[in-house]
């Protein structure tokens, strides 16, 4: 019996010392932790006391897909991210509890805390979609903490099955400052269905929404003679030099009159077959006139093609214009606007698009690459028509408002390629000018 009894009293004081170790007990006020909202959570920020009992601290929630979220903070660290959030929402309940050294948590401290958008969510607050050209485009801002992915798809024909179907177009990840997106469609639909759905970070789908009927603009060339174009008298017409602003609209793209100048006696020079601006040409306003109100969608530049010959050496015609070269003379920075009042001085006049390449980019990445402003190779007239069109198209947004004017402003041309300057009169030259508008 006596053996009985001392055997209870030993399993007794070991439970008794099992159950101290599991109190835990931390006099710790709510105070200590404070919650900042931010888009997709909180920041909880926090201080731990100085207790050498305390090893840790566990906060838990339950997150937008309602699963248990478990975050762990030390004295290493002075805040927790609690993330995880898509709508914002107020007073979102979590449980602290403090952890010792064996591992054993605290009796539970119940706070909340509030969340703000997540960036995929605050996503289609600022989102535009609208008509483009040959399609639609997207435009959108966003807040300062971007996280999530995006995913555009159009209503089309699923080229497998020839039924209709989803397509998605694009995915990418939500750009900090926002972005704008141009889609073209391979199917010509003359109005679509947009789709665009947002994932976190994790890939859980936060919201999708849908825009119908987005009109896509086509577009036509516009029929431009010189009778269209006013550059102030700034056309050098130069019978001898055949330079004119009639070349600037004749349909020849390529350069092939003046090839077959220079092939038909090795000792011509002087004849270009092509527009000449100047002198003082930069910065100066070039009105064009569409004759009735359009919507203009872009404009196209051309330059001409490598021939056998630098520019008008020697003593040729407007020599001393050229100086030998060509491409110090061909446009690197335009801008163009858009108006109903043909005044250049009007501040009616709307930005529209621009071109913009380094005077002194490296000569292949030029957008008038391949040309060589001198060549000793003598091109032959079926390999000038076998060649590629040079040119440039400065595009403009979509937008429903209709233009009867389109100013150009050329502001500066690429710098030469020698070490002297061959521009010095600061012109500019084009071997063909496009003007493409909206199709009615």
């Amino acid at each position: 019996m006596r053996n009985t009894i001392l055997i209870l009293l030993f399993i007794f004081g070991v439970f008794a010392c099992s159950d101290d170790k599991s109190v835990f007990n931390v006099d710790v006020p709510e105070s200590a932790f404070l919650f900042k909202a931010r888009p997709g959570g909180a920041v909880m920020h926090y201080k731990l006391p100085d207790d050498s009992d305390i090893f840790s601290l566990n906060v838990r929630y339950v997150n937008a897909q309602g699963k248990d979220v478990l975050k762990v903070g030390s004295y290493v660290g002075d805040s927790l991210l609690m993330d995880g959030f898509n709508e914002a929402r107020q007073n979102v309940p979590a449980r602290i509890t403090f952890v010792n050294n064996q591992r054993v948590e605290s009796a539970p401290l119940d706070v909340m805390f509030d969340t703000e958008d997540s960036a995929p969510y605050a996503f289609f607050k600022e989102v535009q979609v609208s008509p483009s050209w040959g399609g639609f485009q997207v435009m959108y801002n966003t807040p300062e903490i971007v996280t999530g992915m995006v995913h555009v798809f159009y209503l089309g024909t699923n080229p497998l099955t020839q039924q209709e179907d989803t397509v998605l177009l694009k995915s990418f990840p939500i750009n900090m400052g926002g972005d704008t997106l141009q889609f073209t469609l391979q199917q010509e639909r003359l109005k679509n269905t947009v789709i665009i759905r947002t994932d976190d970070y994790r890939g859980y789908r936060v919201r999708q929404e849908v825009w119908k009927d987005v009109e896509a603009y086509f577009t036509e060339k516009l029929p431009i003679t010189e009778d269209n174009y006013d550059d102030g008298g700034l056309s050098m017409e130069r019978e001898d030099a055949k330079t004119s602003v009639k070349y600037l609209f004749d349909g020849e793209r390529k350069g092939l009159d003046r090839l077959r100048y220079l092939l038909a006696d090795p000792n011509n020079k002087d004849e270009c077959y092509t527009y000449l601006a100047g002198p003082y040409a930069l910065g100066k306003p070039v009105i064009i006139d569409l004759k009735e109100e359009k919507i203009p969608a872009f404009i196209r530049i051309y330059s001409m093609l490598p021939m056998s010959k630098s520019f008008n050496y020697g003593s040729g015609a407007l020599y001393a214009v050229w100086s030998g070269f060509y491409n110090d003379k061909l446009p690197c920075d335009v801008t163009i606007y858009a108006g109903n009042e043909k005044d250049p001085d009007s501040d009616s006049w709307v930005k529209m698009g621009s071109l913009y390449e380094s005077p002194s980019l490296a000569q292949a990445d030029r957008w008038t690459h391949p040309y060589e402003h001198y060549t000793t190779k003598v091109y032959s007239e079926a390999e000038i028509e076998a060649a590629d069109e040079i040119y440039v198209d400065i595009k403009f947004l979509a937008t429903p408002q209709k233009y009867r004017y389109i100013k150009m402003v050329v502001n500066d041309t690429y710098d030469p390629t020698t070490s002297r300057n061959t521009n010095e009169g600061d012109y500019f030259t084009m071997h063909e000018l496009e003007v493409y508008v909206k199709k009615d």
